[in-house]
């Protein structure tokens, strides 16, 4: 169980500020107006493991100063989401008394599967910039969604349809995007004896929450095909992808609703092959935004940085685990479609 001190806000699990120069590793003894802190000076992270006095085990590669955990990356009891916010109060060792920014990633995987792909990608963008950048994510899509809105993240990757409105609402500004179009996919294991979109009536269909771009372009494709969800298809929305796909895995959904960017990811992690049943016109797809907060000459660095990835050989085993072959410049009038399915759909 999390202890939490009297007014204190939501506890963090793991909070990292990624720094070329160092890291350093904090411990809470339990006590909640003065906790023992220790730490030694290396390359790569800051962890912070606040009141749940769980120890994480690591070890820090240098190069691409990738975070490599002991065992089966496995936090140990860290169920609900790493990363959670950390409030200034915490922040109390010299690395992290040096203000960092907040790179904000979309929870489309598991914890520690984003914590794999994406602390590398931390430490590329703080390298890029010499300065801290603190990784950050939340349990639930929604929960990442409030911060967003709240404005906690100076870097975020995001879905194209919140890409709309941190750009258009929020003060962000269009940093890259993954190459790779977006659209969205139902699928079911190889096996399945369903072969067609006319087989999934009076079935059961795993889907993320109904706010997001791929239940809304999934749910659109059907209707045109007169398979109406509610009425002809039963949509099960899960808490994220991962959950999703279990879902067909252990029989209790017959397919999922999926984006088409994570399934080589599940199909490797999962050790499952998968079929697509459909697939819906493209959009946009994940997208880095900066905020206007941040100074032009480091969002340039940033952006320099992030489309110079595919160039080299260590850029590219970031975006191996990213699985796409490079970000592109954001043009913002290519989301004018995601506008206009906004608001076909009444997204906020």
């Amino acid at each position: 169980m999390i202890s939490r001190c009297p007014g204190e806000p939501e506890p963090a699990f793991v909070s990292k500020s990624i720094h070329a120069e160092g890291w350093q590793r904090r411990r809470s003894r339990g006590a909640c107006s003065s906790a023992s802190r220790t730490g030694s000076r290396l390359r790569g992270y800051e962890i912070d493991e606040a009141a749940s006095g769980r120890l994480v085990n690591l070890c820090i590669r240098r190069g691409l100063q990738v975070l490599v955990f002991a065992g089966s990356l496995c936090f140990g009891g860290i169920a609900a989401g790493w990363a959670a916010d950390t409030s200034a109060k915490h922040q109390t060792s010299a690395v992290a008394l040096e203000e960092s920014y907040s790179f904000g990633v979309l929870p489309y995987l598991a914890p520690l599967r984003m914590e794999a792909i994406y602390a590398p990608v931390g430490a590329a963008l703080s390298q890029a910039i010499d300065h801290p950048v603190q990784l950050r994510t939340a349990s639930q899509f929604e929960l990442f969604f409030e911060r967003l809105k709240a404005k906690q993240y100076d870097i975020a990757l995001v879905q194209p349809f919140w890409y709309v409105l941190a750009v258009d609402r929020l003060g962000y500004l269009p940093l890259a995007r993954i190459e790779e179009p977006l659209s969205s996919v139902i699928v079911v294991l190889n096996d399945s004896p369903l072969n067609s979109i006319e087989d999934l009536r009076g079935k059961t269909v795993a889907a993320p929450p109904p706010f997001g771009p791929m239940t809304r372009l999934a749910s659109r494709a059907l209707t045109e095909r007169d398979i109406v969800p509610g009425r002809d298809v039963m949509l099960r929305h899960v808490r994220s992808i991962d959950s999703c796909f279990q879902q067909v895995i252990i029989g209790t959904a017959a397919a999922c609703i999926s984006g088409s960017f994570p399934v080589p990811a599940i199909e490797e992690r999962l050790k499952v092959k998968l079929r697509v049943l459909m697939q819906t016109p493209s959009i946009p797809n994940l997208t880095l935004v900066i905020h206007s907060r941040v100074p032009a000459d480091v969002r340039a660095r940033f952006r320099q940085a992030i489309l110079s990835w595919a160039g080299s050989d260590e850029g590219r085993t970031l975006l191996r685990g990213i699985k796409t072959r490079g970000f592109v410049p954001v043009h913002d009038a290519d989301y004018d479609g995601v506008r206009a399915l906004m608001k076909e759909t009444q997204q906020p």
